[in-house]
């Protein structure tokens, strides 16, 4: 991947950055690949003998290269309570992780490291409820909901006849939680009725995911579905550069970027 920047926003679903604290930056790049291809569909579940901490971030050993480490961390569910919260935010923005901590061997970081987030609710055992009920939506990119793969594997594309996947990643966008119903005019339910009535089934569940910096649409469960989740990696995604954020008061900054550079990979001091 060609190295990018982020782009600014208004905040993420965990708040702004913290000075004085050490980020992991995965940014964006006309030249690059999109953010989407380093995903992971289907999730991969975390095996029940792998300990994460539940603070702080995790290093994991490549198993194909002693040398080499990841970051492995748990997504936040008050932050992103739905997984696609935290990908819609990072295909506008970059990816943008805080690896602060005490514990952290910032020596073992290499330009072959990469970010390896968990999100408890990447993987749902009741897929096939999901997909017996699924919506047809619009692509990727329009800011609509959308009804296949986020990698564009044809195998998964629900609406093709033929063997159903196991799980997609797709279903994070029909399971949504916390998503507002929009309100429409009593003249389009009237439409939609004399022309087109698979509409008034789309709109039962068609919600909007309203986000600190952007909103995005979705669909949330069927009537009487409770999605059944599990903890599963959603994508492992390299990293551009590490940056640290000015501290103009305390100087906090100054020994985290002491700390930063004790790995072999880029590192900047940002403003925010």
């Amino acid at each position: 991947m060609a190295e990018g920047a982020l782009v600014p926003t208004g905040g993420r679903g965990c708040g702004n950055r913290k000075v004085g604290s050490i980020y992991a930056e995965c940014g964006l790049s006309p030249f690059g690949s999109p953010i989407e291809s380093f995903l992971y569909c289907p999730p991969v579940r975390v095996p029940a003998d792998f300990i994460v901490k539940a603070q702080g971030i995790t290093l994991l050993e490549d198993p194909t290269d002693p040398r080499l480490f990841h970051i492995v961390d748990h997504l936040g569910v008050n932050s992103w309570p739905n997984v696609a919260d935290w990908f819609e935010e990072a295909r506008r923005f970059g990816l943008s992780h805080n690896i602060s901590g005490s514990g952290v061997e910032y020596a073992k970081l290499t330009p072959g490291s990469r970010i390896m987030p968990i999100h408890p609710h990447a993987w749902v055992h009741n897929f096939p409820v999901f997909a017996a009920a699924w919506i047809p939506g619009l692509k990727p990119g329009d800011r609509h909901a959308y009804d296949f793969c986020p990698k564009e594997i044809t195998e998964h594309n629900i609406l093709f006849d033929g063997p159903r996947p196991e799980m997609c990643a797709g279903v994070w966008y029909q399971s949504l939680l916390k998503g507002q119903f929009p309100v429409y005019e009593d003249e389009m339910i009237e439409h939609w009725k004399a022309e087109v009535p698979t509409m008034l089934e789309t709109a039962k569940r068609l919600v909007i995911r309203t986000m600190p910096s952007f909103e995005y649409q979705g669909f949330c469960p069927p009537d009487g579905v409770t999605p059944q989740f599990e903890a599963a990696f959603i994508g492992s995604w390299p990293i551009t550069r590490l940056v640290v954020i000015n501290d103009p008061v305390d100087g906090k900054h100054e020994k985290a970027l002491k700390r930063a550079s004790e790995s072999s990979l880029p590192v900047e001091e940002v403003n925010e």
